[in-house]
């Protein structure tokens, strides 16, 4: 799909250069990339990895801990805040001032 974009005129472009100006003696842009050989081999060398990506993301997402941790997977209890999150004693008056500045502010007290 990305390769017909780029067939589309002005889609590359997007600083409006026209680089098919210049061509050298065989009529070849001299400012221009050809498209095969160097995009071709970029994206071959890109291709082997893609399969063992796939395979930790659809088969083995967790990866013994490595990649995700199981605590993500634990369903949330709303009602009960977990006791590693706790507001910090040295932030509480920041808290606290802009509150009361928000509340006073608007009027809602």
């Amino acid at each position: 799909m990305p390769h017909n974009a780029l067939h589309e005129v002005g889609s590359n472009n997007p600083d409006g250069v026209e680089i098919k100006k210049e061509k050298d003696s065989n009529g070849v842009p001299v400012d221009g990339i050809p498209f095969h050989p160097y995009y071709t081999v970029h994206d071959v060398f890109g291709c082997p990895y893609f399969p063992y990506f796939a395979v930790v993301v659809f088969f083995a997402p967790e990866l013994g801990g490595y990649f995700l941790e199981y605590n993500n997977f634990i369903p949330a209890d709303p009602l009960v805040t977990p006791n590693h999150i706790a507001l910090s004693g040295t932030l509480l008056r920041f808290t606290q001032c802009s509150g009361r500045s928000l509340m006073f502010s608007h009027g809602l007290w």
